[in-house]
């Protein structure tokens, strides 16, 4: 049984996959991944919102999975990158350093002198610090500012932890001048999955307040990078996009002929909807009112982002389209009591043991989970 939302924004091709892997009996739990769809992805977004290829900086923290690297790479992607492990990723795929992007803005600053003597030469500001340690590097560095917006609409907030506010703009500004720095553009990022149309509009509108002050530093045109936020997770996004779409365009368009160059950086975007986890049921117990189904997987291997309150589509790719369901409790593999998918799953009732479900997207921050922005687990030391 597959729900309603399931159902709506499972692609057909990932979908054919998954009952593929299931006729074939391959061992689970095992993540399925559609590669054609991350170019179909593409292709709508760029045809959506008036993009080059070469103008999406794909967030590697969102998945690294080196097909999909290689992929973008191939179809003239560029990328985002947040630490020098994930630039070490690129590197060793052949990816050169000419095609990144730091878009951290609190990156230590041992990270960024690797970075540049790599080769990277675009990074993001928010504070005086940053400005410091880029004068420290070099000159040659295009700076991008990231700018406080709001995110309301969003689904998670980043609009506490970066981001400079309007009253710091100016002094930002001419303190990156005074240090000789190529103050190309901005930046902004208005929160994840956020379907909001006119916080995107008002973003736009609050970073065009700032092009004339930077407008003649040398540059032919300014960039104007507005991130990530694409609703991808759980919605459908070509019909959300429409709707973005007729919202920002105008100001897009604008923006284009008077010689500002607009960036984005869609990671869920391009790859949520191309990949679900295959896995299996061991046991169904019931305890009082509830039937708890015990898989031979648990959240802690990709899905952790459950604890913070997201949530995914869970269904049955193999069972009878209109199958009586009934409400169970998706439990994982650990003896961890916070180890659940979904506490009000609707599945057939005649659900059992070796039965196969399905957990969608996963295509966006859970191949990535257990060394997530490239970083991994500290060494111990003992004493």
């Amino acid at each position: 049984m597959m729900n309603a939302e399931a159902h709506e924004t499972l692609p057909l091709g990932l979908y054919k996959l998954l009952k593929k892997c299931i006729s074939d009996k391959i061992e689970t739990p095992v993540f399925v991944t559609h590669l054609e769809q991350v170019k179909k992805n593409l292709d709508f977004f760029c045809h959506t919102f008036g993009f080059t290829p070469d103008e999406v900086y794909y967030p590697v923290k969102v998945n690294f999975e080196p097909q999909i690297l290689l992929l973008l790479h191939s179809l003239g992607c560029q990328f985002e990158i947040a630490t020098y492990q994930e630039a070490e990723k690129l590197n060793q795929l052949g990816i050169p350093a000419s095609k990144m992007l730091l878009g951290h803005p609190v990156c230590p600053f041992d990270q960024m002198q690797k970075l540049y003597r790599l080769g990277v030469r675009q990074m993001v500001i928010d504070s005086p610090q940053a400005i410091i340690k880029i004068a420290k590097l070099g000159r040659d560095v295009d700076v991008l500012m990231r700018l406080q917006v709001s995110n309301k609409g969003s689904e998670w907030s980043l609009a506490d932890k970066f981001g400079v506010p309007e009253i710091d703009i100016y002094y930002l500004l001419e303190k990156g001048m005074d240090f000789g720095l190529k103050m190309h553009g901005y930046s902004f990022h208005v929160g994840w999955n956020n379907q909001n149309p006119e916080t995107w509009v008002k973003a736009l509108q609050h970073a065009s307040t700032y092009f004339p002050f930077i407008d003649g530093n040398g540059y032919e045109k300014i960039i104007l990078n507005v991130g990530g936020g694409w609703p991808a997770h759980m919605v459908q996004q070509k019909e959300i996009a429409a709707n973005l779409a007729q919202a920002i365009l105008p100001q897009f368009e604008s923006f284009r002929k008077n010689g500002v160059k607009i960036i984005a950086e869609p990671g869920s975007f391009l790859v949520a909807n191309c990949r679900a986890l295959l896995m299996q049921v061991n046991e169904i117990h019931y305890r009082g009112l509830n039937k708890w189904v015990y898989m031979n997987t648990g959240i802690q291997q990709g899905f952790h982002w459950i604890m913070g309150g997201l949530k995914y589509n869970i269904f049955m790719p193999e069972a009878e389209p209109y199958a009586t369901a009934t409400r169970f409790v998706i439990t994982g593999a650990s003896q961890d009591s916070h180890d659940i998918f979904d506490d009000r799953c609707m599945l057939p009732s005649n659900l059992k043991s070796g039965d196969y479900l399905a957990v969608f997207p996963a295509g966006a921050y859970n191949y990535t989970s257990g060394s997530y922005g490239g970083l991994s687990m500290p060494p111990d030391i003992i004493l």
